[in-house]
């Protein structure tokens, strides 16, 4: 028998299968890190039109009551029906299904846009919104009597404009204002 008649046999040499294997790995990897940023993104995403939600219906309330806001200032969950505090507009206009991506019903933080003395409209609302949201990330901040600047909360000359603050989890503040 002369060497050229040898058959070859089929098969994977240890390097192809090892390659193999550490290129399935990486896909592995990238899948795994990247599927918990999409769930932060789609969740972020939901907050974003929940609080698009909230500014219509604050929008509703205000055109049902003379352009006035909900009275007072704090912590707002689903309340009492009726009335004109934030209670009563979180019952009659959002009700109880009002709820975080994460499953637990939101809070509205009520405060009033506070800036120091003889400041003009343009000045930072004075806020611990981050530190909030970190300890209680369902809460929405409400400011009156601001707008929003980018990621910031800013005092207006109007009172009856209302900045809502959110830090998202993809990192970030997100605001919008009526």
């Amino acid at each position: 028998m002369e060497m050229g008649d040898c058959k070859k046999k089929g098969g994977f040499t240890v390097i192809e299968v090892v390659l193999v294997l550490g290129i399935a790995g990486l896909i592995f990897l990238m899948v795994f890190i990247a599927f918990p940023a999409l769930g932060r993104s789609q969740r972020d995403s939901q907050r974003r039109d929940d609080i698009s939600v909230l500014l219509k219906k604050l929008k509703d309330f205000q055109t049902n009551n003379r352009g006035g806001l909900p009275t007072g200032v704090g912590t707002f969950d689903y309340g009492s029906t009726g009335g004109t505090t934030w209670s009563g507009f979180y019952h009659d206009y959002l009700s109880d299904k009002f709820e975080d991506p994460n499953g637990s019903a939101y809070v509205l933080e009520v405060a009033r846009c506070a800036v120091a003395a003889g400041a003009s409209a343009g000045t930072t609302c004075n806020n611990e919104f981050v530190t909030l949201n970190q300890t209680h990330p369902s809460n929405l901040l409400l400011l009156t009597g601001a707008t929003c600047d980018g990621q910031k909360a800013v005092a207006t000359k109007n009172p009856r404009k209302v900045a809502v603050q959110y830090a998202l989890e993809g990192g970030g503040i997100y605001c919008a204002n009526t």
